[in-house]
């Protein structure tokens, strides 16, 4: 089968309360994968909507608390998506990050090798919890997502991926005196299919980790498989 690689990941935050927030993506190919992750605060429940993006996974609030976090994905066509800014609207103004991630050598066909799993925890916690995924194919990609609001006029980007996870991507509004929308993201390419084990990230700067409510998501992605060999199936042996 072939791999899938990360092509790039971005990020985007507000610096004042809002109902839209701007991210520009990276420079695409056709049929790259994008994954989009937009973690809020707002005091009221809103409806966000990115168009032209499929919302995977509508807004999860942990408990009472004012954060919510939803993903969003498309195949991406190089012609319009390469190097775009996408907006994603909120019809609550509040505190956003966004990140987005993109992949290349996804299945066209079936994106996601297993059913996405989302856990949240209403208690305050440093530590969310990536629930277990088990992929049903070799070489899928693992890429988990986790969030929360900050303390009261605290904003950061300190966050310790799960045990054995690549390069993480944060993003955290700053606003003085609000809850924060921080979130973070990273990956793991999982050579051959078996279950992950519950995902656990940090919050927080290490001296003084963040305890607070808390979403989180695990996705495998499914690699597109190898072409068929022509003919006879002796591709490229000459008799």
């Amino acid at each position: 089968m072939a791999g899938i690689t990360r092509v790039d990941q971005v990020q985007s935050a507000s610096a004042a309360a809002e109902g839209a927030r701007t991210i520009t993506l990276p420079t695409l190919q056709d049929d790259d994968f994008v994954l989009l992750a937009v973690g809020l605060v707002t005091a009221s429940a809103p409806a966000v909507t990115v168009a032209g993006w499929s919302n995977d996974v509508p807004l999860v609030r942990p408990g009472t608390s004012t954060f919510r976090m939803g993903l969003w994905s498309k195949r991406a066509v190089a012609a319009s998506d390469s190097g775009a800014t996408i907006t994603v609207s909120s019809t609550v103004s509040g505190e956003i990050g966004v990140i987005a991630r993109a992949y290349r050598g996804v299945d066209t066909t079936t994106a996601y090798d297993v059913t996405i799993g989302t856990a949240n925890s209403g208690t305050a916690d440093a530590t969310p919890d990536c629930p277990s995924l088990t992929p049903a194919t070799d070489g899928a990609m693992v890429v988990d997502f986790y969030g929360m609001a900050t303390t009261t006029n605290t904003n950061w980007t300190d966050w310790t991926p799960p045990s054995g996870f690549g390069t993480a991507k944060t993003a955290c509004s700053t606003i003085a005196s609000v809850n924060n929308a921080a979130i973070g993201s990273a990956d793991l390419l999982q050579a051959t299919a078996a279950a992950t084990g519950i995902m656990t990230a940090t919050a927080g700067p290490a001296a003084s980790p963040q305890a607070h409510p808390w979403a989180a998501f695990s996705i495998a992605l499914r690699p597109a498989a190898a072409p068929t060999p022509p003919g006879n199936g002796l591709w490229g042996v000459h008799l």
